[in-house]
């Protein structure tokens, strides 16, 4: 947000309001005012237009007003103060204005006032400014790293810029300082030296990506957290799960159909919830995928649908069934290859 400045009298003669047979003469250096993006619904910004009297005699100024310019809409604009005023010669003044826009888009308006300057008796200012909505997302939501001791793994995050308007990334940073035993960050320069005062800009679609890297020097399980901060107004800071382990990563994941038990007895006019729970030594639940099918008596193979993991191992997914005897597959594979599955058969009326 821009601040306001002081009103500065410098008039030469305290005693006479004129300085000279000289006509007023205004002083106007913005010939624009853009106050660039702007996040809707929630945050404003001012601009402060310097306005002063170059000329020999006072200068008076008429009220100020905003009207529409270009058809835009000027709605997201307030002049702070209006009012008429004089200057003597060599005198400035300001005028305040805030924007503060409700809706995405892009709003202009354009500022008019009267002077007694013989040579600009009406001035026009345009105005311009974008209401945005910046949307971050980060990919993965959760670093998944097994590494034998004394080895290094390193694992690739973006910040993509997913919103309507510039993301600004003000820093990335792991929570703890412990953390800083087994992970450490390798940033580009300009993400390196992002911060609230000058923040790394992403325009709509744009990413910048980085490296996690997980170097254990002793057996273990570590769960950390990396901090993105950023103007996405919804979500200023993302949370990053770093998981670290020395487990042994050769076991294939393992696959639990919870529900419907094995041999029920189901309705096939409705759909069936179907529940599998799923764990693996060195992949994170979240990070897998359970894909669903069901054989029919006939031995046809039918692909049902893919559900996600949650952070607790839970799988679920809701399908109607072919009529009959049906043998319902959960299948997992995790991040090396391994495949781990479960069956349960169902009798479908």
């Amino acid at each position: 947000m821009l601040t306001a400045l002081l009103l500065t009298p410098l008039a030469c003669f305290t005693e006479a309001p004129e300085c000279s047979d000289e006509p007023a003469a205004l002083s106007l250096p913005a010939e624009v005012i853009d106050f660039g993006e702007v996040i809707a619904g929630g945050q404003s910004a001012t601009a402060v237009l310097q306005v002063g009297n170059d000329g020999g005699q006072r200068l008076a100024l008429g009220e100020a007003e905003l009207s529409s310019y270009e058809d835009g809409d000027a709605s997201a604009f307030t002049l702070v103060d209006a009012s008429p005023r004089t200057l003597y010669c060599g005198e400035e003044t300001t005028l305040t204005i805030r924007f503060e826009p409700d809706e995405v888009g892009e709003y202009t308006a354009l500022l008019r006032m009267t002077t007694s300057d013989p040579a600009q008796p009406t001035v026009e200012v345009p105005i311009r400014g974008v209401g945005s909505d910046p949307r971050i997302r980060v990919d993965p939501s959760s670093v998944w790293a097994p590494a034998e001791v004394g080895t290094l793994v390193t694992n690739p995050v973006t910040i993509e810029s997913v919103g309507l308007g510039a993301l600004e990334v003000y820093g990335v940073w792991l929570d703890a300082p412990e953390a800083e035993e087994v992970f450490s960050l390798v940033t580009p320069e300009v993400l390196a030296a992002a911060s609230e005062a000058a923040p790394l800009v992403l325009p709509e679609g744009d990413s910048v990506s980085f490296e996690v890297r997980f170097e254990p020097d002793g057996e273990g399980e570590w769960d950390e957290v990396l901090l993105i901060r950023s103007n996405d107004p919804y979500t200023p800071t993302t949370y990053v799960r770093l998981l670290g382990t020395t487990a042994d990563c050769s076991g294939a994941p393992s696959v639990s159909i919870t529900s419907p038990a094995d041999g029920a007895v189901v309705a096939g006019d409705a759909p069936v919830l179907l529940t599998a729970s799923v764990s693996d030594d060195c992949d994170a639940p979240q990070s897998m995928t359970t894909i669903w099918y069901a054989t029919t008596a006939d031995g046809g193979r039918v692909y049902l649908n893919n559900s996600a993991i949650d952070e607790d191992g839970d799988s679920t997914v809701e399908v109607t069934l072919p009529e009959g005897e049906v043998i319902v597959e959960a299948q997992t594979s995790d991040s090396w290859g391994l495949t781990g599955s479960d069956t349960v058969t169902l009798t479908v009326e």
